[in-house]
């Protein structure tokens, strides 16, 4: 190639370089997978240098190759193509897009970013709380139980004990949102001779904390947990929190492989799908002086369930 810097006509090289493009890839990177790319990064950073053909002579630069075949933004005019079609853009204009379009998402995030919430404690008990808003309570009287959960109990932080009844973890999975693990606990005294009372719900980083915890727990272990409460529980649902801490404790309760091993998990969803009928028979852990468990617990599709009857 002729070199404009030294006017003759030489043998090239052709290296890489990093430029503006390298750092703004390598920060979306961060951006979009946050600790993930600390194991992405040495694989992008070398796609998104730039390959130059510079001089053998002088060391001038001839020709640079943008990563991916990104326009250059030096260039008074910019175009992309795209097969047959092209669009040709001023570099004033391309500029102003791009501080709009960055604008736009730095407002975005700073809006939809979650404020500090103050979470304020409660020293209820679980007793206290069934006599406030317990399913029995909801049944005779919904506008005092709907009263006393919202003006006592939702968004509050309870400190309570029982005894798990099934863990199911989808740590890592996109569309569970702040459940990666979701414990069904049994309380005492309990609603329901058979079912479990309460879903407790826990997001990613707090599975990861208490990681160590729920795993020496099995089925029909004592341990203590605090939580926030979200939706009150009646016939159809049960009482929903979301885990801050879980610590184990000495004791355990025997509770049979009963309904909830056949449904999957619990749908934290009030609607109420179609129904197929599931029934229990002959609960081992009913008294002895107790006639056998035979009634019928209808369940939806989800796990939810709709109705119960002898």
């Amino acid at each position: 190639m002729t070199c404009r810097a030294c006017d003759s006509k030489v043998s090239t090289y052709l290296g890489s370089e990093s430029t503006y493009y390298t750092w703004i890839i390598l920060a979306v990177v961060c951006f979009i997978f946050r600790w993930w790319s600390f194991i992405l990064l040495p694989f992008v950073f070398p796609l998104a240098r730039a390959l130059v053909v510079r001089c053998t002579r002088c060391g001038a630069k001839l020709v640079s190759y943008n990563p991916f075949g990104l326009p250059s933004l030096q260039d008074e005019v910019v175009t992309w193509k795209c097969g047959q079609c092209a669009i040709v853009l001023s570099r004033t204009y391309v500029y102003t897009l791009v501080a709009v379009l960055s604008l736009l998402i730095v407002t975005f995030w700073v809006l939809t970013a979650p404020a500090e919430v103050h979470v304020v404690r409660s020293a209820a008990s679980w007793s206290e709380y069934l006599q406030d808003c317990g399913a029995d309570v909801m049944l005779k009287n919904p506008i005092r139980a709907n009263l006393a959960f919202q003006t006592k109990y939702e968004g509050r932080e309870l400190s309570w004990d029982g005894y798990l009844v099934k863990l199911a973890q989808n740590q890592g999975a996109w569309w569970t949102g702040g459940h990666a693990a979701t414990l069904l606990v049994k309380m005492q005294p309990s609603e329901s001779e058979v079912h479990a009372d309460i879903i407790l719900s826990f997001d990613d980083d707090e599975l990861q904390t208490f990681s160590v915890a729920l795993s020496v727990l099995e089925r029909g272990s004592h341990f203590a947990f605090n939580g926030t409460l979200v939706t009150m529980g009646n016939e159809h649902r049960l009482h929903h929190m979301h885990g801050s801490s879980l610590e184990p404790l000495e004791g355990k309760m025997h509770i049979p492989e009963h309904v909830h091993l056949v449904n999957q998990r619990y749908n934290l969803n009030t609607r109420m799908p179609p129904v197929a009928q599931v029934s229990v028979v002959s609960v081992t852990d009913k008294p002895p002086d107790r006639a056998p468990h035979t009634d019928v617990h209808n369940y939806g599709q989800d796990g939810e369930q709709t109705e119960s009857h002898d």
